[in-house]
C-alpha cells in the first residue's frame, strides 16, 4: 500500500490594506487581461472588418502560431521576416476566405487574395526567402542628366536663337535637355517648354518639334506631367542652330527640349491660401535634383506626387476619335464627356482639348460645370475658344471667356431654367458665330493644324440623379453632340449590356458613345477638397494680370500671363463707381431668400459681395418703369426687390467682381458709391460696358480678406486691428445658433437623390 502523500496547508493571502486606514474597503488588485488568440469574438457589422480569414486544417495551428509565430526584423527595419514555423503554418492555410458581413464568404485562390496586401492597399511581392517587400514603385525619370552630354546651361541669347522669331516669357537663362528614345523626365515647379527637336508626349498628348511655347505648371495639386521621348522619322523641320558644344553631343533620334523657369508669380497664391502653401514646393526626402532655379526633376513618386496616367480605356478612345476625324466619320466635331463626380470628367476633356489642338488650330471648350470650372471661377456657364495646349490645373489657366452667363452659384439647384437657358445660349453663339468662324487674321504662316473649323469639346457636371439628370437630358438634347464619353464605374457594371454600351446610350445611330472607366481614387490628391480647389481659383482670379483683348481677332479668349500677390485685395485700389441709372441699369439679387431683401438693407447685402458683370445689348433690356423714378428712399441705388436676371439671349457675364465697399451717405438725396475689384482690363470694361450687376450666394473665401504680407506681424488687416476690419471676427461667435446655418441636403437616400 502506497505512503500518504503528506498534505500542506495553505493559508489565505492577507487583503491589501487601503492607505487612508483600516475603516475604509480593502483594495482590490487590477487582474491583467491576457489576449487570447484562440479565443475570438465573432465579429460584428459595425466593426472593422478584417481583410481575410484563414482557414487552417487543424486547430493546433493557432497555438502553433502564437506559441511559435514569433517574427525578427529585418535589416531595413521596416518589414519583417517570419520564422520557419509561421512559414509552415503559412504554407498549410492554402485556401483564404475573404470577408463579408452580409453573405456567404467565397473561397478564391491563395494568390489574388487580399491577405497579401499592406493596410494601405499597397500589394506586396514574395521573395524567394519568403520576405514580404513591396514592390518598388515605377520611377518618374529614367533620364539622367550629365552637364555638357545631356544636360546644357544656355543664355539668353542662345535660347533665342533656337526659338528663332519667338521669346522666351522671362530674361533668365534656360536649360537644354536631349533626351534618348523612351526615356522619360518628370520636371516639377512652373516652366515654359520648347520642343526644339524630335517628338515627346505630354499628360497623354504627342507633340512634334516646333517653336510653340507651352506653359507648364507642375505642383502638388494635380498630378505631376511626365515628359516621354518618342521615336521620329528623319522628315522633320531642319534642325535650329545649336551651340558647338551642344552639337557635338547630338545624336540621330534625339528629342531636344528647351526649359525655361517661369517668373509669372503662381507660387505667391500660396502666401495667400495657406492650404496650398506647399504647393510647389518640392519635398525634401523625394531626393528632388535642382536642374535650374525654380525647377526640380522628381525620381520616384510618393502619396503626394503622382505621375499623370493616362488609362488604356482613355487612350483607345482618343485613337479612335483621332481615326474617326482623320477619315471623316463625324458629322460634327462636338464631343460631350458626361459621368458622376470624381470619375475623371474634367481631366479627361482637358486631354481631350490638348488632343485636338495638335489637329486644329484652335478648339472651343464649353464649360457647363459650375461648380469646378475650367478657365472661370465657379458660378459661370462659360464658351472659351482655346488656341494653345493647357498643362496644369485650372486655377493656372484663368481667362476671360469669349461668352459666359452668371448663374452665382455652385450648384443650378436653385435657378435650373436660367441655367438651360444660359448653355443654350452658348450653344447658339457656338453654332452661328464659332463653328465656322475666320482665322484667317490669326493662323501662323507655317502652321499646318486644320482652320476650316473649331471643333467643340463639353464637359458636363456631376450631378447626375434627380432633377441633375432633367438637367444632363435638356442639355445633351440642345447640344446635338457627334460623339459621348459616358464615364462609368465599378458600381454600373450590372446596369450595362454585354457589349459594353450603357442602358442609356443615344438612340441616334449617328452619335458615337464611348464608355470610359472612371480613374481611381488612389490618383486624385487626398490633401484637398473640392471647396479649396473652388476657393484656389477665386483668389488666383482676383490676383491674376490678363492681357489687353486683340479686338481684331473676334475669337479671342485673354488667358491669364502673370499674377501679382504683393499687395492683398484690401490694400489694392478699387474701380469707384455711383450707384445710380447714370453708371448701372440694374442689380439682381439671385438665390435663396433673395427676394426678402428690402431696397434699405441692400448696402448690407453688397458688402463684401462677389457680383457678375453682366453687359447686353442696348434698348433690349426691359427695365420696369420705377427704376426710372429712383433717388428719394434708396440713394438712387437701381435695385427692384425680386428682379429677375437679363435673358442670357441678350445678354454675356465679362466676369465676376468684387464689391469691397458701399458708401451710402446719411442724407437720401445724395449719391451712392460702390468700391469694386476686378481683374478685367480696363480697356475690355469700357468697351463692353456692363452695366448689370448680379449677385448669387458664392462668396470670398476668408483667405482674400486677410492681410499677408510679411510686416503684418500684428496680426491686422492694411494697418488697422483687428477689432476695427469688417467683415471678419476673431475668436469664437457667442450664443447658440450664431453661425452661418447650413443646409443638408444628403439626408435622403442614395437612390431617392
Amino acid at each position: 500500500m502506497p505512503a500518504a502523500s503528506s498534505v500542506t496547508q495553505v493559508q489565505a493571502r492577507p487583503k491589501r490594506k487601503h492607505p487612508a486606514g483600516d475603516n475604509q474597503k480593502p483594495l482590490k488588485k487590477k487582474k491583467k487581461k491576457q489576449a487570447r488568440i484562440s479565443d475570438v469574438r465573432q465579429t460584428r457589422y459595425f466593426e472593422e472588418a478584417p481583410k481575410a480569414i484563414v482557414l487552417s486544417d487543424s486547430e493546433d495551428d493557432i497555438a502553433t502560431s502564437e506559441s511559435e509565430g514569433s517574427s525578427t526584423t529585418d535589416d531595413d527595419g521596416i518589414f519583417a521576416k517570419p520564422s520557419s514555423n509561421s512559414l509552415e503554418v503559412d504554407q498549410r492555410s492554402s485556401q483564404y476566405r475573404v470577408w463579408s458581413p452580409s453573405r456567404i464568404s467565397g473561397i478564391v485562390s491563395r494568390d489574388f487574395s487580399e491577405a497579401e496586401e499592406e493596410d494601405n492597399g499597397g500589394p506586396l511581392s514574395r521573395r524567394p526567402d519568403g520576405s514580404g517587400r513591396p514592390q518598388s514603385p515605377s520611377p518618374m525619370s529614367t533620364y539622367c542628366p550629365t552637364i555638357n552630354e545631356n544636360f546644357f546651361h544656355l543664355s539668353k541669347e542662345e535660347a533665342e536663337t533656337l526659338l528663332e522669331s519667338q521669346t522666351l516669357p522671362n530674361a533668365g537663362p534656360a536649360i537644354l535637355l536631349m533626351m534618348s528614345s523612351s526615356e522619360k523626365v518628370a520636371l516639377f515647379g512652373s516652366y515654359a517648354m520648347v520642343l526644339v527637336r524630335g517628338r515627346a508626349s505630354l499628360s497623354g498628348v504627342t507633340l512634334n518639334a516646333s517653336t510653340t511655347i507651352h506653359s507648364v505648371f507642375a505642383s502638388r495639386c494635380s498630378p505631376i506631367p511626365v515628359i516621354t521621348s518618342l521615336s521620329y522619322e528623319e522628315n522633320q523641320r531642319p534642325l535650329p542652330t545649336l551651340p558647338e558644344r551642344c552639337l557635338n553631343a547630338f545624336h540621330s533620334n534625339d528629342t531636344a527640349l528647351l526649359v525655361q523657369a517661369s517668373s509669372c508669380g503662381i507660387e505667391g497664391l500660396g502666401r495667400i491660401c495657406r492650404v496650398f502653401e506647399s504647393a510647389f514646393v518640392p519635398p525634401r526626402w523625394n531626393a528632388a535634383e535642382s536642374l535650374t532655379d525654380g525647377i526640380h526633376l522628381i525620381r520616384n513618386q510618393s502619396d503626394d506626387l503622382r505621375p499623370f496616367f493616362l488609362p488604356k480605356t482613355w487612350s483607345n478612345t482618343l485613337d479612335q476619335v483621332d481615326e474617326q476625324l482623320e477619315k471623316g466619320g463625324l458629322s460634327r466635331q462636338v464631343f460631350l464627356v458626361k459621368g458622376v463626380k470624381k470619375s475623371g470628367k474634367s481631366t479627361f476633356s482637358r486631354t481631350l482639348l490638348n488632343a485636338l489642338l495638335t489637329r486644329y488650330q484652335k478648339v472651343a471648350f464649353l464649360e457647363c460645370d459650375v461648380g469646378q470650372s475650367e478657365f472661370t471661377p465657379g458660378g459661370m456657364v462659360s464658351l472659351n475658344v482655346v488656341s494653345s495646349h493647357v498643362f496644369g490645373s485650372p486655377f493656372t489657366h484663368q481667362a476671360i471667356p469669349y461668352k459666359a452667363h452668371f448663374v452665382g452659384s455652385s450648384s443650378p439647384r436653385n435657378s435650373p431654367s436660367y441655367y438651360i437657358e444660359a448653355v443654350q445660349s452658348l450653344i447658339h453663339t457656338y453654332n452661328v458665330d464659332v463653328q465656322h468662324g475666320d482665322l484667317s487674321l490669326t493662323e501662323f504662316l507655317d502652321d499646318t493644324r486644320s482652320s476650316d473649323v473649331i471643333p467643340l469639346v463639353i464637359n458636363t457636371m456631376g450631378w447626375t440623379k434627380g432633377l441633375g439628370a432633367d438637367l444632363s437630358q435638356q442639355l445633351e438634347e440642345a447640344v446635338e453632340p457627334s460623339a459621348i464619353f459616358d464615364f462609368h464605374s465599378l458600381a454600373d457594371e450590372e446596369t450595362s449590356r454585354d457589349d459594353g454600351f450603357s442602358v442609356n446610350a443615344s438612340s441616334n445611330p449617328a452619335v458615337k458613345h464611348y464608355r470610359i472607366e472612371s480613374i481611381p481614387p488612389s490618383s486624385i490628391p487626398k490633401q484637398y477638397t473640392a471647396v479649396d480647389y473652388r476657393n484656389l481659383s477665386i483668389l488666383s482670379y482676383f490676383h491674376a494680370r490678363f492681357p489687353s483683348p486683340e479686338f481684331a481677332d473676334i475669337l479671342s479668349t485673354g488667358f491669364v500671363n502673370a499674377w501679382d500677390t504683393t499687395l492683398p485685395l484690401c490694400a489694392q485700389s478699387p474701380y469707384e463707381i455711383v450707384a445710380t441709372v447714370k453708371s448701372l441699369d440694374l442689380i439682381v439679387l439671385t438665390g435663396p431668400d433673395a427676394d426678402d431683401v428690402v431696397p434699405s438693407e441692400l448696402h448690407r447685402v453688397l458688402n463684401g459681395a462677389l457680383v457678375g458683370l453682366v453687359s447686353s445689348e442696348p434698348g433690349v433690356l426691359d427695365l420696369p418703369s420705377e427704376v426710372e423714378s429712383l433717388g428719394t428712399g434708396s440713394h438712387g441705388i437701381p435695385y427692384i426687390q425680386g428682379a429677375t436676371p437679363p435673358s442670357p439671349s441678350v445678354s454675356t457675364c465679362l466676369g465676376i467682381a468684387l464689391v469691397r465697399s458701399v458708401f451710402v451717405p446719411e442724407d437720401p438725396t445724395q449719391e451712392s458709391i460702390l468700391h469694386l475689384l476686378t481683374p478685367i482690363p480696363p480697356s475690355y470694361l469700357s468697351a463692353m460696358r456692363p452695366r448689370i450687376l448680379v449677385k448669387g450666394d458664392l462668396e470670398i473665401p476668408v483667405w482674400g480678406l486677410l492681410d499677408h504680407r510679411e510686416g503684418n506681424i500684428d496680426g491686422g488687416i492694411a494697418g488697422y486691428d483687428k477689432e476695427k476690419v469688417p467683415y471678419l471676427r476673431w475668436g469664437k461667435g457667442e450664443g447658440v445658433g450664431a453661425e452661418k446655418r447650413r443646409i443638408r441636403r444628403n439626408l435622403m437616400r442614395k437612390g431617392q437623390q
